[in-house]
């Protein structure tokens, strides 16, 4: 129960709706601001300002539970999430949603979660659960449902097919907005995807495709992640259209939120030059009006949600407040560790080298090119090229180094494989002979006396980045040709 005692924190305030910065004192008890008062000619080394909301991410991601992920997430300024439960859903239907539900309410910081649109995502996908029109109009009925989360099947949206139109009227009918997931969509068909009933998009990749999906109505959801990062590509709306803006990190693994959360995407912005109230609107009230979420915005009458932070060009947040109480300060989390039951098991076997054998073949292969900082991906034909065990060491624990040059065609042997464009080629054990890598090369044949064929710049045209004179660098020991 929320004491009915005053309590009162001065410094400068940072009012969003006035897109001002005055030196003041905020005063709340019951966990309600009731007073913000003006104190003109102090000054003050600290900044007062709505606590930061995550517009889109999973939690599942973190691979903690919503309660742990608090702990972490309120020491960079976080008071609430717009969470989309689809990964513990796919696997575990409602009742992974409602396991969601449950241990977020545990928590003081504000979890929205919506309902996973897409269960399975594909139709090509084998998933535990199946959550129909039906099931998700029951979903969307409840409460503490607050959006009808990413319809990453724009291609059904686009067609206008009655299931996934039906999912999006039952979210219609209750006034809850639809999340968007259309990557690369641009022009008319953005449009037809917007005018579905779409509203937001955190998928964009390049400005142009941001620009057509603004212009077709949408929101556009700035991500920056532990595997998409946009924030570069997209950090010029803040300037153009902050106020169709909002920050995300769609996923963000426990390494990462041990050290930032939407703290780093407020520094970055800041960097760029964008205006402070803009970008802290991106971070707050922004995702607060369009999901219409129960967080407080600095206001007389509002919930106690708030921060404190010093500096602007290093901005570095010192408490975190959540409906008036404090729950972090100097990088602690104030939060208590609650004991949590695991909703599933993880039977997983283990795999061997076997299983991912791809046979030879006179043909060309269909190779998925992924993209470093990317969801999206290339789709290559290659020619395979069979590479002879001796190009493969045996049972080492780490990585030495090893690496061959595109340029040189010289080749350095190492306990552990070969690094190549993609990546460490790494195996416990000599491989079948008949194991085989991709090569755009015209030949497939390889001698004892010579190196894996050389890799041509059509995988650099195809998206892989590449350094001067043919040289790449290899992803996981970060060595150079």
């Amino acid at each position: 129960m929320k004491t009915a005692q005053v309590q009162r924190l001065a410094g400068n305030i940072v009012d969003l709706h006035a897109r001002r910065i005055f030196p003041g004192v905020v005063e709340w008890s019951g966990g309600v601001i009731r007073r913000i008062v003006p104190t003109p000619g102090r000054r003050y080394d600290r900044q007062i300002a709505p606590g930061f909301v995550d517009a889109h991410i999973h939690i599942e991601s973190s691979m903690l539970p919503p309660s742990e992920f608090a702990r972490l997430a309120v020491v960079h300024g976080t008071v609430a999430t717009v969470s989309d439960p689809h990964e513990i859903a796919n696997v575990l239907g409602l009742a992974g949603v409602d396991f969601m539900l449950r241990d977020g309410a545990r928590s003081p910081l504000r979890f929205n979660f919506g309902v996973p649109s897409c269960v399975p995502a594909t139709t090509f996908e084998t998933a535990g659960a199946v959550l129909g029109p039906a099931a998700v109009a029951r979903l969307l009925a409840r409460p503490e449902v607050h959006y009808l989360s990413e319809f990453m099947n724009f291609p059904a949206v686009l067609k206008r097919a009655p299931e996934a139109m039906a999912k999006i009227e039952a979210a219609r009918r209750r006034g809850k907005p639809v999340d968007g997931h259309a990557p690369g969509l641009r022009g008319a068909a953005a449009a037809r995807y917007a005018a579905a009933g779409i509203t937001t998009d955190h998928e964009c990749f390049t400005l142009p495709e941001a620009r057509d999906k603004i212009a077709a109505g949408m929101k556009i959801l700035i991500r920056e992640g532990s595997a998409a990062k946009n924030f570069d590509a997209l950090a010029p709306l803040l300037r153009t259209h902050p106020d169709r803006c909002m920050f995300c990190c769609d996923d963000l693994h426990p390494d990462l939120l041990l050290r930032r959360h939407l703290d780093e995407h407020v520094r970055r912005a800041l960097a760029t030059g964008a205006d402070p109230c803009d970008v802290l609107a991106c971070a707050s009230l922004n995702p607060v009006v369009h999901y219409g979420l129960d967080v407080g915005l600095l206001r007389e009458g509002d919930p106690a949600d708030l921060i404190v932070f010093t500096g602007w060009k290093n901005l570095r947040v010192r408490q975190t407040w959540v409906r008036g109480d404090l729950v972090a300060r100097e990088g602690r989390s104030l939060l208590p560790r609650l004991p949590v039951q695991p909703a599933n098991r993880f039977r997983a076997r283990p795999r061997t080298a076997d299983e991912f054998r791809v046979p030879a073949r006179p043909s060309r292969l269909s190779v998925i090119g992924a993209v470093n900082g990317q969801l999206v991906t290339h789709h290559l034909r290659l020619r395979p090229a069979s590479w002879p065990a001796r190009w493969w060491r045996t049972r080492g624990a780490t990585c030495s180094r090893s690496r061959w040059s595109t340029a040189t065609g010289h080749a350095r042997r190492s306990r552990l494989g070969l690094c190549a464009a993609s990546g460490c080629a790494r195996a416990p054990s000599p491989p079948p002979s008949h194991m085989t890598r991709t090569t755009s090369s015209q030949s497939a044949r390889t001698t004892p006396h010579s190196p894996p064929p050389s890799i041509s710049s059509s995988r650099t045209a195809a998206g892989w980045p590449s350094s001067a004179a043919g040289a790449r660098r290899c992803c996981r020991c970060r060595s150079r040709d």
